[in-house]
């Protein structure tokens, strides 16, 4: 079994001892793209029918954290990629000049986010949140 498949099994099974309705599901683990070449971070969303109610980020196939919304969001927001790049491209006024790919804005552990890459620099999404990226020395997190 791959390191995708096992992080969304073990997920699945986390979910009702981390409080999510028994009706939430596990999707498919995104790979979180870093800066660090041993990444081996993993987003598995929590979701229920169309809504996202949270999500559980692994390395390898161990729990790093979890997160639920106060109240569910549209789960295309956070998981459809031709969504994310709209929007991306609604707040910069350009076209993408690749795909998105979630990564983070910031250290690792804060600011979980896709980065869509723009001709005048990155854009990132967040639900229906979009900034630009912004240069940080390593130590700043917010």
């Amino acid at each position: 079994m791959d390191v995708a498949a096992a992080a969304g099994e073990r997920a699945a099974r986390l979910l009702p001892g981390l409080g999510f309705p028994a009706d939430t599901t596990a999707g498919g683990a995104i790979a979180i793209e870093s800066d660090a070449a041993a990444s081996h971070r993993w987003f598995v969303p929590a979701v229920r029918g169309d809504d996202l109610l949270g999500f559980l980020v692994f390395d390898g196939d161990v729990l790093l954290r979890s997160s639920s919304f106060p109240s569910p969001v549209p789960a295309g927001d956070w998981l459809d990629a031709e969504r994310i790049r709209e929007r991306a491209e609604r707040f910069s006024g350009d076209r993408a000049v690749g795909e998105p790919v979630l990564s983070h804005d910031g250290a690792p552990d804060h600011h979980l986010a896709w980065r869509v890459p723009m001709p005048s620099g990155f854009v990132f999404v967040a639900g229906t949140a979009a900034w630009w990226s912004r240069p940080r020395p390593d130590q700043v997190t917010g």
